[in-house]
């Protein structure tokens, strides 16, 4: 872990390693036989998610050479960075509805809900129904009182796409 947050990554293009979560041992105060570490690449530019794959796999190939263990890598998944301009018709339209609605927007990208659509080239967006926390824990929840406000900033990006203001011209 201390060997891939030291891997120099850039500012420009905006480029970051996730890490998201850590598993392993059976208990506190006992040596873990084995362990699981997830993380993510996330980069503007696939150029730089590469040289990064490639460093982790050899710390990977030489901790397990140094500590005669069994260290071993899995890159299952990859995404071409993309998705439409915060300029396209359906994000400018997306955003008057919300104003109308007094929603502020969360500009913090969707990469993994939007990976299909922009493997596809298809102009799409995410959007909020409600407010929740801790998604994914056993304390989540989300609250009520939002959903309404959520479904009309729905139903008004439906009609919008079905009335052709979210066309490119």
């Amino acid at each position: 872990i201390n060997r891939i947050v030291e891997i120099p990554v850039p500012k420009r293009p905006q480029t970051v390693i996730v890490l998201g979560s850590i598993e392993g041992g059976k208990g506190f105060g006992k040596i873990a036989k084995q362990g699981v570490l997830r993380f993510e690449i996330r980069s503007e530019s696939e150029e730089m998610v590469e040289p990064i794959r490639k460093q982790i796999e050899e710390i990977t190939m030489e901790v397990s050479a140094q500590t005669n263990k069994t260290v071993e890598v899995d890159f299952f998944a990859r995404r071409v960075p993309g998705g439409i301009a915060f300029s396209h018709p359906l994000c400018r339209q997306t955003r008057n509805i919300m104003e109308a609605l007094h929603i502020q927007p969360a500009g913090s990208p969707s990469i993994s809900e939007l990976s299909t659509f922009i493997d596809y080239d298809i102009p799409a967006i995410t959007i909020g129904i409600t407010k929740g926390e801790r998604g994914k824990e056993r304390e989540e929840f989300i609250e009520i009182e939002p959903i309404f406000t959520g479904l009309a900033q729905l139903i008004g990006v439906l009609l919008a796409i079905d009335g052709g203001f979210c066309d490119e011209t």
